[in-house]
């Protein structure tokens, strides 16, 4: 399994989420998964981020999802989950 994390600045995530973020499957197992992580508290990509903590841009169900959470350790144990 390889996972692609990513720091990104609100000012760049729209685009970086249109273009990158997708997993990878083989023989329908996923092989690589990527993820944005971007300062603050988002609950929209175009959304003005909130201070404090950190937000985890993840695929679900075909759409970029958010979820905040309170530090990066926080933050890359989402990523890894």
């Amino acid at each position: 399994m390889i996972y692609c994390l990513d720091t990104k600045g609100s000012h760049l995530l729209s685009d970086a989420v249109a273009r990158k973020l997708f997993d990878i499957q083989e023989d329908h197992k996923t092989k690589l998964l990527t993820r944005f992580i971007s300062e603050g508290k988002q609950s929209t990509l175009r959304g003005k981020p909130l201070p404090g903590g950190y937000t985890v841009w993840k695929m679900k169900s075909g759409n970029p999802t958010p979820v905040y959470v309170n530090s990066l350790d926080a933050a890359v144990k989402e990523c890894l989950r």
